[in-house]
């Protein structure tokens, strides 16, 4: 019977069947990384975490803050998809950590939660300070996903959302104008006012304006043709299948018989006398 390590026996109770399997797969990733330590201070340190069964993979950097017990890694599969990648596990098994913390995991994830229910990961991202801004796109994104999927299938449904929509969209202006320094929100990424439309050159085409079609490198390369048999330019054939050569030489081929029919019956009268 296979024992499972402490780690696993944590996540098996918490993790739903199908997100444990995700989370086993990257646990069994662990093997085939080794962790080198690249720096080391009070606060924190950095791991430089490769596999070193397959080196076409990229290195992974791991940064693990020792005050917060949270590691970030350059693959940002926490960040994206809410479990803990195999870069980190291999960190934190290399640090001796038997159990994940409890911020890695997340509520959506684990048993009880049903398809309906709303679930608040914010908090437990925000103690962790993982990307705040990422996290809070991510909790409105399935918060909202229900709302438009019952609105889209009535009209009904969506006047109200729309209407709704442009409401909570001036607030957010306000919002925005009421705290110009909010850090939260990236330089020239602020809410754009719907009222305000904006016109763009549009892009450069190559055919705009033209009165006639492009040709293809093909058509090209045919106008510049030369056939040395008839001295044109332009024309689609050359030397080797020239319409005019070949009209000489089957004009030339019954006179060259002729000539070679009667060059055999003198033969044969001479040999007759």
């Amino acid at each position: 019977m296979k024992t499972r390590s402490p780690m696993e026996k944590q996540m098996v109770e918490a993790y739903t069947r199908k997100i444990f399997y995700k989370f086993q797969d990257e646990l069994f990733m662990t093997m085939s990384l080794g962790e080198k330590l690249v720096y080391e201070d009070d606060m924190s340190c950095k791991f430089v975490v490769k596999n070193y069964f397959d080196e076409f993979e990229i290195e992974r950097e791991v940064s693990w803050k020792k005050d917060e017990l949270h590691a970030y890694c350059s693959h940002k599969k926490f960040e994206f998809e809410g479990i803990p990648c195999c870069h980190v596990l291999s960190v934190l098994k290399h640090l001796s950590i038997l159990f994940l913390p409890e911020h890695y995991i997340l509520k959506r994830w684990t048993k009880g939660v049903t398809k309906d229910a709303f679930v608040d990961d914010v908090e437990s991202c925000e103690s962790a300070d993982v990307n705040q801004c990422l996290s809070r796109h991510s909790h409105l994104s399935c918060m909202f996903a229900g709302l438009i999927d019952r609105a889209s299938n009535s009209r009904e449904g969506l006047n109200i959302l729309v209407s709704g929509h442009t409401k909570l969209e001036m607030k957010l202006s306000q919002v925005t104008l009421n705290n110009p320094e909010d850090t939260s929100v990236g330089k020239g990424k602020g809410l754009v006012d719907s009222n305000v439309v904006e016109y763009h050159e549009p892009s450069h085409v190559v055919t705009k304006g033209r009165a006639k079609r492009l040709k293809s490198s093909n058509e090209k390369a045919t106008k510049e043709r030369f056939c040395r048999g008839c001295n044109k330019r332009g024309v689609s054939h050359d030397k080797r299948n020239c319409p005019v050569l070949l009209n000489r030489l089957v004009d030339a081929e019954p006179s060259q018989s002729l000539d070679s029919n009667c060059g055999s019956r003198e033969s044969f009268d001479e040999e007759m006398l």
